[in-house]
């Protein structure tokens, strides 16, 4: 790395990399490597960035801080093949990674390097003849291979990449087919090289039959010939199984291309065409090996169990070509003039095609009438195909074949599949998906097309033909009336054989559909005997987002019969499930309290819905099935018990992963993000809805209900759900059923709701059943409400906060003062004849008390019951001197302490005198001031909090003052005066051991805001002298007894000066000339600095050396006053 560094800063580039990895000191390496000069260092980066990506570090693979598309393109003009080949390896790992980013990442990579012109610049370094390239140990071919390598995902995506000119882009280099050819005979790195090259020209052949042409003119067939029996790979990480796969295909793809050659080759319209019907000729019969010849058998429906010897075999399959010579032919089109179209195929093209295609197709129900040749229905190929090897066996040996000769599972898929199409007529073989169906429905007018198109989508072949077969496909799924019988076999082989995940999805959503409309549970569980369940769960594994989707439904539809709950956990499709949940994305979107996951982004809750959905629908016990009608569920009040031995299981396994921890987090977003029923557009199919359901489905259990109980949050989610019946009826069914249970389970709501929470639930029910029409909802609406009154009644619950709250929302918004009051006899008169409607703290809570307040300050002068009752409510009765109140007035409320203390703060925080002293006379605005100052608690913890406020208050000191000044010697004024000082002492510690009174003489003088310069409008105390000044008359001196008074007075007046800086309050600070030592100070006065023996200057540090008593101030004085010095200290000496 430190020769890398050394390296790199000479090169030009470094700035623009540095730049682009600022921040982190380990990424302008990287980068800086990557855009160097040095082709080392460039293989070497390019190779780590693949390494990361690889193996799923994307953000050190790809870094979100630099974007190396265009860098990649200009290494692939490298002179060195290394370079050439690591770059090509970063292109493929960029267009395969399927974890790159949301939505597509596989699409957005390909689609930027398109734009650069990777996919021409790559084919020409294939293409292109051997060029004079530097090379220690990477090769040619291995550079190529990667170039291959990164060209596959542009070939499997050329629809949406390159589109209808990817033939002509192909065939414009006329050397890369060759060359493809002769990489796939290159024995090089243990048959990787070969290996890719198959991929390769398989996606290649597969653009079109044009190009497929060139491929077999190229030789491509003997090399995959070659390669099926013998692969150059090994059989290490199966290698050799995926060279022979590829192979395979490749030779599946060529088998129906012709070579356009002289009239020779042509067909003529009156002889029948073999190689159309995929036979071989006579000669070639000879040459065909044992499973070759068995396998054309079973792919024709001809049984070869009574074959013993290879002869036999031969002697069927040349019966089989007699027999086809001997019927016509259907006219075709020439493969020329298929191909001289560009590869597109047409809705007429594509069905023609699959008619005339070979029995390799998807076989689905045969129309023929009975007594034709094909009078036997085929059996489900698809429920042979989903059975494992020892299911194969159990059938084979149920039906007395022998196994001898199956090698592998294939070989007993096709024996199995022979036997029962020869046993069609016997009706005890083992049921497929048709019997399952009853009675075959008579055909519509869109089988023939239908059965055509999934023909197309089941044969290899060309990408343009499958993509406008699967296009007219789903026109035709929208119509919703396709046939089950006629539909149902190509759709189930087409979604467990689709060589694509469009393909697979279009028969799941065929199946989907015939599913759905199953009308028994007997015929769910014949479908799932049939293999149809097992190979929904094997699509679990698709990459494919909308794909898995899918499946969820189609496994919740299947669990719509509870017996077959048990064989989806037991095929392992609950882990997969899970994964849905623990996406990364979703755990984001969680902890950010995202409303995307709860249904505002389709895409991010759909998954999550289609999970809960299957859970909710698996913890039905198999015990309640034939209870369960149709597809509408069970009633929640049954009295069965909804519960068994897989349910328990179930129960604890969600619980173990979390699973309701995530719910509740869900409902909980859902409550902070105003959800509701219309984000989805369907009511009663949403994450909510579910997931309401799974918890109601818990709780009629008896294991996991304190767990879903003790939720943080459970009880306000539940009346968030009742309060939105308008628009989510459903939710508020299930949430009503919810409080149900619980009411029925802990005998009450005592413990898991608010009194406050269930006046809302009364509310809403009321509201629900009063304006909606009568239905099975609002039926269950008004008992729950009616059963909740019940238990107000009989006072199970505290005191409600609700009705309280009600009132008082009301006298905050109250239009004048006759309503004002009306509701605050309602309020406090409501305490009378019933139990108290809310206590001293909830009215705190409410802050009734500054709402009353703002009432009495927007009442007319002549209409007094607000402020009499403000006044009351407090019993602010006035000292003996004072100003007395409305007389005979009875006290109806009396607020006790603490509750005193914190209203009182309250209303100081409100703004009280400023509210008051408008509209209240002075003498009643004295009357409150003054019940802040009497009832100010001794206790420091309480009334500390109380004191700053009223010393920080902006208007309580100014009336303070205007009120003391108002009539010389009135004794209210001075009495205020007095409790503002204890206020002020009140802030600080008591007084105690160690107090001291500060040297300095303080004073805190607080100005009048109407002449700030006449002395005689201020209040000021005296800290040293304790004395008290209204102006300029003494009033009372106080103990001076706290130390740190200066301090903490400092503190409180600073933060009220920030605050409010248009009304500051003024520090005096007076020096004294002579400090004194009060009885309250324990430090000594402190000595008076010694003078220089020579000069007199203060303070003199150094001594004589020998006597240690006389000081100077500096060397030159002492060595002045030495002649005279050495006499006293030679004396003193002495």
């Amino acid at each position: 790395m430190v020769a890398l560094g050394c390296r790199v800063e000479k090169d030009k580039a470094l700035m623009k990399a540095h730049a682009l990895a600022k921040f982190n000191s380990a990424r302008p390496i990287l980068a800086a490597g990557l855009y160097s000069v040095c082709q080392d260092f460039q293989a070497q980066v390019a190779g780590c960035l693949y390494a990361y990506v690889n193996d799923g570090d994307l953000r050190r693979g790809f870094p979100a801080y630099w974007e190396p598309f265009e860098r990649f393109i200009e290494l692939l003009d490298s002179d060195s093949w290394e370079v050439v080949g690591q770059a090509a390896l970063g292109i493929a790992a960029l267009c395969h990674a399927p974890f790159a980013c949301p939505g597509s990442p596989q699409l957005f990579h390909q689609l930027e390097f398109f734009k650069l012109g990777a996919v021409d610049k790559m084919i020409a370094l294939i293409s292109d003849p051997q060029t004079k390239r530097w090379s220690r140990s990477y090769t040619r071919e291995d550079a190529q291979m990667e170039l291959a390598y990164a060209l596959t995902p542009f070939l499997e995506n050329s629809d949406n990449l390159i589109g209808p000119e990817a033939p002509q882009k192909v065939l414009g280099a006329p050397g890369l087919i060759p060359r493809l050819v002769e990489l796939a005979s290159c024995s090089e790195r243990e048959g990787e090289v070969q290996r890719v090259a198959l991929q390769c020209l398989v996606l290649t052949a597969e653009l079109s039959p044009q190009v497929a042409e060139v491929v077999l003119r190229a030789g491509a067939k003997k090399v995959a010939e070659k390669a099926l029996k013998q692969p150059f790979a090994g059989p290490k990480n199966d290698g050799d199984q995926q060279s022979k796969q590829r192979a395979a295909t490749l030779l599946r793809i060529l088998k129906d291309v012709e070579i356009a050659a002289p009239e020779e080759q042509a067909p003529s319209s009156s002889t029948p065409s073999r190689r159309a019907q995929g036979l071989p000729s006579l000669e070639d019969i000879d040459r065909l090996s044992v499973k070759e010849l068995k396998g054309l058998l079973q792919q024709h429906g001809v049984g070869c169990q009574e074959c013993l010897e290879k002869a036999d075999l031969k002697r069927k399959v040349r019966a089989l070509v007699g027999k086809s010579a001997a019927q016509p032919s259907p006219e075709t089109r020439p493969p020329a003039a298929r191909s001289s179209g560009e590869g597109r195929f047409t809705f007429q093209e594509a069905a023609a095609s699959s008619t005339s295609s070979s029995s390799a197709a998807a076989p689905v129900a045969s129309t023929t009438p009975e007594g034709s040749a094909g009078k036997t229905r085929l059996p489900s190929l698809w429920s042979v195909s989903g059975l494992s090897i020892k299911d194969l066996h159990e059938k084979l040996k149920a039906l007395n074949v022998s196994t001898a000769g199956c090698v592998e599972r294939q070989d007993l898929v096709d024996r199995l599949t022979s036997e029962l199409e020869r046993r069609a007529a016997d009706p005890d073989f083992f049921p497929s998906l048709d019997q399952g169906l009853g009675p075959p429905a008579q055909p519509s007018e869109d089988v023939a097309t239908i059965s055509a198109f999934m023909s197309v989508l089941g044969t290899p072949a060309h990408r343009q033909a499958r993509r406008t077969a699967n296009q007219m496909l789903q026109k035709l799924l929208q119509k919703g009336d396709l046939p089950k019988d006629t539909t149902l076999e190509g759709a189930a082989q087409l979604m467990m054989r689709g060589g694509s995940s469009n393909a697979r999805l279009s028969g799941l959503r065929v199946v989907k559909a015939a599913i759905d409309e199953l009308p028994s549970h007997q015929a769910r569980r014949d479908a799932a005997a049939a293999g149809m369940l097992k190979a929904t769960v094997r699509l679990l594994q698709e990459v494919h987002r909308e794909l898995r989707v899918e499946v969820l439904e189609v496994l919740s539809m299947f669990t719509r019969s509870p017996s077959l709950s048990a064989q989806v956990w037991n095929f392992g499709a609950m882990e997969a499930v899970l994964e849905e949940l623990r996406r990364p994305v979703v755990l984001e979107a969680i902890a950010a309290q995202s409303p995307d996951v709860v249904g505002k982004s389709a895409d991010l809750s759909a998954p999550v819905r289609a999970c809960l959905c299957l859970f909710a629908d698996m913890m039905w016990p198999a015990r309640v099935e034939d209870q369960l009608v149709g597809n509408t569920g069970m009633p929640f009040n049954s009295l069965n018990e909804l519960t068994d031995a897989f349910t328990r299981k179930l129960n604890r396994w969600l619980a173990k992963h979390g699973v309701y921890d995530t719910i509740g987090k869900l409902l909980t977003i859902a409550r902070l993000k105003s959800w509701n029923a219309t984000w989805q557009g369907c009511e009663a199919n949403s994450v909510v809805h579910h997931g309401m359901r799974l918890f109601l489905q818990v709780l009629m259990t008896t294991d996991q209900q304190d767990k879903i109980l003790s939720m943080p949050g459970m009880a306000e989610n539940l009346v968030y759900l009742i309060e939105q019946w308008e628009t989510s009826e459903p939710e508020c069914t299930l949430a009503c059923s919810f409080l149900v249970q619980v009411r029925n389970l802990q005998d009450g709501l005592t413990t898991f709701c608010t009194r406050d929470e269930i006046f809302r639930v009364v509310r809403a029910l009321k509201d629900s059943t009063r304006r909606r029409e009568k239905s099975r909802y609002t039926e269950a609406h008004s008992s729950l409400a009616d059963a909740l009154v019940d238990d107000l009644k009989k006072e199970r619950y505290p005191p409600p906060i609700g009705p309280a709250r009600f009132w008082c929302n009301r006298l905050k918004e109250a239009p004048d003062t006759d309503a004002a009051e009306r509701i605050v006899k309602n309020l406090l008169g409501f305490s009378e004849t019933l139990p108290p409607m809310a206590n001293d703290q909830q009215l705190y809570e409410l802050e009734f008390w500054p709402a009353l307040a703002r009432q009495v300050v927007r009442a007319s002068p002549n209409r007094r019951f607000l402020l009499i009752t403000f006044a009351e409510a407090f019993n602010l009765y006035p000292e003996s001197k004072g100003i007395p109140l409305e007389p005979g007035v009875k006290r109806i409320w009396n607020i006790v302490e603490p509750h005193r203390s914190n209203v009182t703060l309250q209303l100081l925080r409100a703004g009280i005198v400023r509210t008051l002293e408008p509209v209240c006379h002075v003498d009643e605005t004295a009357a409150h001031v003054m019940h802040f100052f009497q009832y100010l608690p001794q206790d420091a913890k309480v009334g500390g909090p109380i004191a700053k406020a009223l010393l920080t208050d902006p208007d309580l000191m100014p009336f303070l003052l205007r009120f003391a000044l108002l009539e010389e010697g009135c004794a209210l004024g001075v009495a205020l005066a007095k409790l503002a000082v204890k206020a002020l002492l009140s802030v600080s510690p008591s007084e105690g051991s160690g107090s001291t009174v500060p040297d300095n003489r303080f004073s805190l003088t607080i100005r009048s805001e109407v002449d700030p310069e006449r002395p005689e409008d201020s209040l000021r105390y005296d800290y040293q002298s304790g004395n008290i000044f209204v102006g300029t008359a003494h009033v009372r001196r106080v103990s001076a007894s706290v130390a740190d008074f200066m301090s903490n007075g400092h503190e409180i007046i600073t933060e009220y000066n920030q605050a409010h800086p248009d009304r500051p309050y003024h520090w005096k600070y007076f020096e004294k000339s002579e400090p004194r030592v009060t009885k309250y100070c324990h430090t000594p006065p402190q000595r008076k600095p010694r003078e220089c023996a020579m000069c007199a200057k203060s303070p003199a540090k150094s001594k004589c050396a020998r006597c240690q008593k006389t000081v100077y101030c500096s060397k030159d004085c002492q060595l002045a006053d030495w002649p005279s010095h050495k006499l006293k200290c030679q004396r003193k000496s002495s």
